[in-house]
Protein backbone atom coordinates (compact mmCIF):
# COMPACT_ATOMS: atom_id res chain seq x y z
CA UNK A 1 0.00 0.00 0.00
CA UNK A 2 1.72 3.31 -0.49
CA UNK A 3 0.59 5.38 2.11
CA UNK A 4 1.75 8.26 0.79
CA UNK A 5 -0.36 8.78 -1.95
CA UNK A 6 -0.73 12.17 -1.68
CA UNK A 7 -1.84 14.23 -4.56
CA UNK A 8 0.66 17.35 -5.72
CA UNK A 9 -1.70 20.67 -5.94
CA UNK A 10 -0.46 23.68 -5.14
CA UNK A 11 -1.97 26.68 -4.24
CA UNK A 12 -0.63 29.84 -4.96
CA UNK A 13 2.63 28.47 -5.71
CA UNK A 14 2.61 26.50 -2.21
CA UNK A 15 2.57 23.04 -1.66
CA UNK A 16 -1.28 22.14 -0.25
CA UNK A 17 -0.16 19.19 1.51
CA UNK A 18 3.06 18.70 3.05
CA UNK A 19 4.41 14.72 1.69
CA UNK A 20 6.57 14.87 5.19
CA UNK A 21 3.83 15.33 7.46
CA UNK A 22 0.32 13.87 5.37
CA UNK A 23 -0.11 10.52 4.73
CA UNK A 24 -3.42 9.12 3.36
CA UNK A 25 -4.54 6.71 0.76
CA UNK A 26 -6.97 8.26 -1.83
CA UNK A 27 -9.74 6.31 -3.50
CA UNK A 28 -8.26 4.85 -6.81
CA UNK A 29 -5.91 3.07 -4.95
CA UNK A 30 -8.79 1.65 -2.78
CA UNK A 31 -10.69 0.73 -5.53
CA UNK A 32 -7.54 -1.44 -6.99
CA UNK A 33 -6.95 -3.21 -3.82
CA UNK A 34 -11.02 -4.20 -3.74
CA UNK A 35 -10.72 -5.43 -7.09
CA UNK A 36 -7.45 -7.68 -6.15
CA UNK A 37 -9.06 -9.00 -3.33
CA UNK A 38 -12.28 -9.61 -5.43
CA UNK A 39 -10.33 -12.16 -7.66
CA UNK A 40 -8.12 -13.54 -4.52
CA UNK A 41 -9.39 -17.06 -3.86
CA UNK A 42 -8.32 -19.46 -1.46
CA UNK A 43 -4.86 -17.60 -0.73
CA UNK A 44 -2.96 -16.56 2.49
CA UNK A 45 -2.69 -12.54 2.03
CA UNK A 46 0.05 -10.55 3.73
CA UNK A 47 -0.07 -7.14 2.34
CA UNK A 48 3.19 -4.83 2.85
CA UNK A 49 2.58 -0.71 3.13
CA UNK A 50 4.99 2.25 3.75
CA UNK A 51 3.42 3.59 7.10
CA UNK A 52 0.87 1.93 9.54
CA UNK A 53 -2.77 2.56 8.70
CA UNK A 54 -4.13 2.08 12.34
CA UNK A 55 -3.48 2.61 16.02
CA UNK A 56 -3.39 -0.14 18.48
CA UNK A 57 -6.74 0.97 19.78
CA UNK A 58 -7.64 0.70 15.69
CA UNK A 59 -8.01 4.25 14.85
CA UNK A 60 -6.45 5.82 12.14
CA UNK A 61 -3.17 5.75 11.81
CA UNK A 62 -3.36 8.21 8.62
CA UNK A 63 -4.37 11.16 8.02
CA UNK A 64 -6.92 9.99 5.37
CA UNK A 65 -8.07 6.85 5.27
CA UNK A 66 -6.08 3.96 7.35
CA UNK A 67 -9.23 3.33 9.13
CA UNK A 68 -11.24 2.78 5.64
CA UNK A 69 -8.63 0.25 4.22
CA UNK A 70 -8.97 -1.56 7.87
CA UNK A 71 -12.48 -1.87 6.86
CA UNK A 72 -11.68 -3.70 3.56
CA UNK A 73 -9.73 -6.32 5.46
CA UNK A 74 -11.76 -7.12 7.97
CA UNK A 75 -14.85 -7.27 4.90
CA UNK A 76 -12.57 -9.35 3.09
CA UNK A 77 -11.62 -11.62 6.15
CA UNK A 78 -15.56 -11.92 6.86
CA UNK A 79 -16.32 -12.41 3.28
CA UNK A 80 -18.53 -9.17 3.27
CA UNK A 81 -20.16 -7.27 0.48
CA UNK A 82 -21.01 -3.66 0.81
CA UNK A 83 -20.55 -0.31 0.42
CA UNK A 84 -17.51 1.76 2.14
CA UNK A 85 -17.67 5.36 2.10
CA UNK A 86 -16.14 8.09 4.05
CA UNK A 87 -17.95 11.96 4.57
CA UNK A 88 -14.66 13.47 2.86
CA UNK A 89 -15.22 15.04 -0.57
CA UNK A 90 -12.28 16.09 -2.76
CA UNK A 91 -8.53 14.83 -2.71
CA UNK A 92 -9.69 11.90 -0.33
CA UNK A 93 -13.30 10.99 -0.43
CA UNK A 94 -14.35 7.47 -0.78
CA UNK A 95 -17.17 5.56 -2.08
CA UNK A 96 -16.94 1.99 -3.15
CA UNK A 97 -18.42 -1.02 -3.36
CA UNK A 98 -17.03 -4.21 -2.87
CA UNK A 99 -18.24 -8.13 -2.85
CA UNK A 100 -16.15 -10.38 -0.93
CA UNK A 101 -18.67 -13.48 -0.69
CA UNK A 102 -16.74 -15.42 -3.17
CA UNK A 103 -13.17 -15.70 -1.68
CA UNK A 104 -13.21 -18.86 -0.51
CA UNK A 105 -11.02 -19.93 2.60
CA UNK A 106 -8.88 -16.68 1.69
CA UNK A 107 -8.02 -14.60 4.73
CA UNK A 108 -5.63 -11.40 5.18
CA UNK A 109 -3.78 -12.15 8.45
CA UNK A 110 -0.26 -9.62 8.81
CA UNK A 111 -0.57 -5.99 7.42
CA UNK A 112 3.95 -4.81 7.63
CA UNK A 113 5.37 -1.42 7.16
CA UNK A 114 7.67 0.61 8.80
CA UNK A 115 8.22 4.43 8.60
CA UNK A 116 7.97 5.10 12.52
CA UNK A 117 11.21 4.42 13.18
CA UNK A 118 10.58 2.38 16.00
CA UNK A 119 8.90 -1.49 16.39
CA UNK A 120 5.77 -2.74 17.22
CA UNK A 121 3.13 -5.37 16.69
CA UNK A 122 -0.30 -5.08 17.48
CA UNK A 123 -3.60 -7.39 16.50
CA UNK A 124 -6.61 -5.54 15.16
CA UNK A 125 -9.83 -7.42 14.28
CA UNK A 126 -7.52 -10.35 14.18
CA UNK A 127 -5.20 -8.77 11.77
CA UNK A 128 -1.31 -8.71 12.91
CA UNK A 129 0.12 -4.86 12.52
CA UNK A 130 3.41 -5.36 12.23
CA UNK A 131 5.51 -1.88 12.20
CA UNK A 132 9.46 -3.06 11.89
CA UNK A 133 12.16 -0.05 12.22
CA UNK A 134 14.31 -0.08 8.48
CA UNK A 135 15.77 3.13 9.45
CA UNK A 136 18.63 5.42 8.49
CA UNK A 137 21.36 5.79 11.17
CA UNK A 138 19.36 7.92 14.16
CA UNK A 139 22.15 7.41 17.48
CA UNK A 140 21.63 9.02 20.64
CA UNK A 141 22.79 12.47 19.19
CA UNK A 142 20.43 12.77 16.58
CA UNK A 143 18.09 15.26 16.68
CA UNK A 144 15.67 13.27 15.25
CA UNK A 145 15.73 9.80 16.59
CA UNK A 146 13.04 7.66 18.21
CA UNK A 147 13.24 6.57 22.04
CA UNK A 148 13.87 3.14 20.30
CA UNK A 149 16.76 4.03 18.41
CA UNK A 150 18.37 5.77 21.10
CA UNK A 151 18.44 2.47 22.69
CA UNK A 152 20.20 1.03 20.45
CA UNK A 153 23.06 3.44 20.49
CA UNK A 154 23.94 3.62 16.68
CA UNK A 155 27.23 4.38 15.79
CA UNK A 156 28.72 4.65 11.87
CA UNK A 157 30.66 1.78 10.97
CA UNK A 158 29.41 -0.74 13.76
CA UNK A 159 26.76 -3.43 12.97
CA UNK A 160 24.30 -0.75 15.15
CA UNK A 161 24.55 1.50 12.01
CA UNK A 162 21.89 -0.60 10.00
CA UNK A 163 18.36 -1.67 10.51
CA UNK A 164 17.23 -4.38 8.62
CA UNK A 165 14.81 -7.27 8.17
CA UNK A 166 14.70 -10.95 6.11
CA UNK A 167 11.03 -12.06 5.79
CA UNK A 168 10.24 -15.75 5.60
CA UNK A 169 6.90 -17.48 4.86
CA UNK A 170 6.75 -20.97 5.80
CA UNK A 171 3.56 -22.55 4.26
CA UNK A 172 4.59 -25.90 5.71
CA UNK A 173 4.35 -24.45 9.22
CA UNK A 174 1.53 -21.09 8.49
CA UNK A 175 4.18 -18.95 9.66
CA UNK A 176 5.27 -15.55 8.83
CA UNK A 177 9.00 -15.42 10.33
CA UNK A 178 10.92 -12.18 10.24
CA UNK A 179 14.67 -12.26 10.69
CA UNK A 180 16.11 -8.53 12.07
CA UNK A 181 19.92 -7.56 11.70
CA UNK A 182 21.29 -3.96 13.19
CA UNK A 183 19.26 -2.17 14.88
CA UNK A 184 16.11 -4.73 15.00
CA UNK A 185 14.84 -7.61 16.99
CA UNK A 186 16.63 -11.08 15.67
CA UNK A 187 13.73 -12.82 15.57
CA UNK A 188 9.69 -12.76 15.87
CA UNK A 189 7.67 -14.61 14.38
CA UNK A 190 3.43 -14.37 13.35
CA UNK A 191 0.64 -17.33 12.40
CA UNK A 192 -0.41 -16.22 8.62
Amino acid sequence: MNTSDIPYILNGGTKKYDFKKVRGIREQQIKDLISILEKTIDKHVVVFGHANLISQSGRSALNFNGDLVQKIFTSFNNKDSGQLKNELSGDFGVNVRYNFTDTGISTISNYICGHMHYEKYYKVNGINHIILNCSALMGKKHGLTTDYNKKWDRRYNEISELAGYFININPDKMLLQIFGYGAATRFVSFEI
